[in-house]
């Protein structure tokens, strides 16, 4: 609705732009047009003056009129010998001429406005309607491939507590079951971005928890990395599953292109819970974040918390949460 109105008011901004240019230039194009059309009615009136002395004008053009209350033409004879003649225009001769134009100019604006608008209208709703089709094309689509590779998912984690019962806490099962964490969560992306109108439900969640479980997804990637936390018992205002997925993916992220050290901590200062992770870029790895960068954003303003992001020779992120 918002970029509807702006649109709109981009339209009314150039359209009044545009017709007070027009009209400016009507004005004075007819101004000049008066002007010229008046003296020669003058200069008709000086010559049956010429003719007929009695001859005093019309209701608009008088001879040796008052210079004060008309606009004056002098005229001459031709040999210079006699007296020159003053024709005075009335000056309602000029306003009544173009009150008539502005009138005529405004109504033909008017309808040309009305159909411009109507146009506009009925473009901006068919390519709407088209996005707006084509948009929940893709949300069904996500969501059904989504179901697919949960249901599949699904499959997997039941075999994998199948084979637990019989085997155990042995290493390759608990492997497994992150693998399929972290599948889990991958996916879950998605859906997540399908959320950007939806109002969120949020309630106070301890984040020190979460960002322990989410670490421990990535117990492989840490192997021969050096990992530094400084984490408190801090409360954020998310839904459950919106914070893990910005938490799997900040961490993730930092995890899987740093060298060797990696660094996070939460605070709290002046009334905000402060998420800090840095890292020291690998070179061998690629930086940026891509499609978890978008969910990340995508998150954080639906909740108007706030996320400073800086890549040069380290990875730094800093996420801002209001209490």
């Amino acid at each position: 609705m918002s970029e509807k109105l702006r649109l709109y008011g981009i339209l009314f901004v150039l359209l009044t732009i545009g017709f007070n240019l027009v009209n400016a230039l009507a004005i004075k194009s007819t101004e000049g047009f008066l002007e010229e059309n008046a003296y020669k009615i003058a200069l008709m009136h000086y010559m049956i003056y010429k003719q007929d002395a009695s001859h005093r004008g019309d209701e608009h053009f008088q001879v040796g009129a008052d210079t004060h209350r008309y606009r004056i033409y002098e005229f001459g004879s031709q040999s210079g010998l006699d007296s020159s003649v003053i024709i005075g225009v009335n000056k309602e001769f000029f306003q009544e001429r173009l009150k008539a134009l502005v009138y005529r100019l405004f109504m033909i604006e008017f309808f040309l406005i009305a159909s411009i608008v109507l146009l506009f209208q009925l473009m901006f709703e068919r390519y709407t309607r088209k996005i707006r089709e084509h948009q929940e094309w893709q949300r069904m689509l996500i969501l059904g491939l989504n179901h697919r590779l949960g249901n599949f998912l699904s499959v997997h984690k039941l075999n994998t507590a199948i084979l637990r019962s019989f085997l155990g806490d042995d290493e390759r099962i608990i492997r497994m079951e992150r693998s399929l964490e972290k599948a889990t969560a991958d996916f879950s992306i998605f859906v997540n971005l399908l959320k950007t109108d939806s109002k969120p439900k949020p309630k106070l969640l301890n984040i020190k928890p979460y960002l322990e479980a989410t670490i421990n997804l990535f117990e492989e990637e840490l192997q021969g990395k050096r990992l530094r936390l400084s984490l408190k018992d801090l409360s954020v205002r998310m839904e459950e599953a919106d914070l893990k997925d910005l938490l799997y993916n900040l961490v993730g992220n930092a995890i899987k292109h740093s060298s060797r050290n990696i660094s996070i901590k939460t605070l709290k200062n002046r009334g905000r819970v402060i998420l800090a992770i840095v890292n020291d870029i690998s070179s061998t790895k690629s930086s940026g974040m891509g499609l978890g960068l978008m969910l990340v954003q995508n998150i954080l303003k639906r909740y108007r918390y706030e996320m400073k992001l800086k890549v040069k020779r380290r990875y730094s992120v800093f996420v801002s949460f209001k209490l």
